[in-house]
């Protein structure tokens, strides 16, 4: 990339994807490893987690993907069972080219063995040193952001003198 194209290429043009594996059970027949399901084109994933309580019609797992757009993105595993489809997102990073760095979901299990109830929630941070919350509408078709906070004005371009 020369210095013309570095000054008009932003975050929120990098592309990725999301793979789907399954794998294979070894009880004799099969050798153990992963299937490739799927591929599915994404902006950039910064990260990505399943949740363990939120599932969809059908009883389909629900996957939250953190991306280069600032967004906090729900995915779902098609009625096949073989493919991911996005279903809803939300913006976390209001500044222009912020990234949404990492999300964690608020059905993790607790100390006492038991899981978490209610709403579901999605923790988000993102470049421009915010951190919100998202609450999903139960089904997973909805998702809104309910809180954030600025922790933090600092960011890599500041130490380059930006």
């Amino acid at each position: 990339m020369n210095k013309s194209e570095s000054n008009t290429f932003s975050p929120s043009q990098r592309k990725g994807r999301i793979y789907l594996h399954f794998s294979r059970q070894n009880d004799g027949d099969g050798d153990g490893s992963d299937l490739l399901s799927h591929a599915l084109e994404f902006p950039a994933v910064l990260d990505l987690k399943w949740s363990t309580g939120l599932v969809f019609p059908g009883g389909r797992p629900g996957l939250a993907a953190a991306d280069a757009r600032g967004r906090v993105a729900l995915l779902s595993l098609s009625e096949e069972g073989g493919r991911l489809e996005e279903e809803v997102a939300e913006v976390v990073a209001e500044e222009e080219e912020a990234l949404a760095l990492s999300l964690d979901w608020s059905d993790r299990r607790r100390e006492d063995g038991e899981q978490g109830v209610g709403t579901k929630k999605i923790v988000a941070s993102d470049s421009s040193g915010c951190v919100s919350v998202v609450a999903v509408a139960s089904g997973g078709r909805a998702m809104e952001r309910v809180y954030r906070r600025k922790n933090h004005d600092f960011e890599v371009a500041n130490l380059e003198g930006n």
